[in-house]
């Protein structure tokens, strides 16, 4: 008798439902959220994954992320990160990550909805 184990990935991300920008981010040029978003990651691939992150429109023209083993660069084309599976059979994998959203040009005060999309591919 042969058993098939199908391949299963899930992820879980509750962004804020918006980003403040107050005047004095507006004359620095940049925002960073206090709080860093977790991202919780669930599967049972050996090969690992990959998250995508694809920038929306608004007032933000690129962002920095840490919390990925370095600083992941997101810019209009968006950006991935590949990661290694973080176990053997169903594993978790918690990520607390941290921004920097740059400003464009035409960026006013206010709240905006938050400026990234995050979902995941298997590798």
């Amino acid at each position: 008798m042969r058993a098939t184990i199908l391949r299963h990935a899930s992820i879980r991300v509750a962004p804020p439902s918006s980003l403040t920008i107050s005047p004095a981010d507006i004359a620095r040029g940049y925002v960073e959220p206090a709080v860093p978003l977790e991202v919780t990651v669930q599967s049972n691939a050996q090969e690992g994954y990959v998250l995508v992150f694809e920038r929306q429109d608004g007032p933000v023209r690129s962002a920095e992320i840490q919390g990925l083993d370095g600083t992941l660069q997101v810019g209009g084309a968006g950006a991935m990160a590949a990661r290694q599976a973080a176990g053997r059979g169903l594993w978790r994998e918690s990520l607390h990550l941290r921004f920097r959203f740059e400003l464009a040009a035409d960026a006013v005060p206010g709240e905006h909805p938050w400026p990234l999309s995050i979902s995941l591919m298997s590798r």
